[in-house]
């Protein structure tokens, strides 16, 4: 699937579509030794994780994704 010509895109569509994580999700993603804290934003094209935070959008290509627990009600719906 991924040889084809649509085939990266496809399956990006198709982990976007099933994933729970891609929206609403309050998250840390550790990269090495540095780590950041927001709210999932969906997916860009190229695979990449978009994440809220108070200072703008971060996009994560790598790195450990953790589900964190919201602190109050209306956390993950921001």
């Amino acid at each position: 699937m991924l040889h084809t010509e649509a085939g990266g895109e496809q399956t990006i569509r198709d982990w976007y579509a099933n994933s729970s994580y891609a929206y609403h999700r309050h998250v840390r993603v550790t990269v090495h030794d540095e780590s950041f804290e927001g709210v999932t934003r969906g997916m860009e094209p190229d695979g990449a994780l978009r994440v809220e935070m108070p200072q703008g959008v971060m996009k994560s290509r790598t790195g450990d994704v953790t589900t964190l627990r919201a602190t109050s009600l209306g956390d993950a719906d921001r």
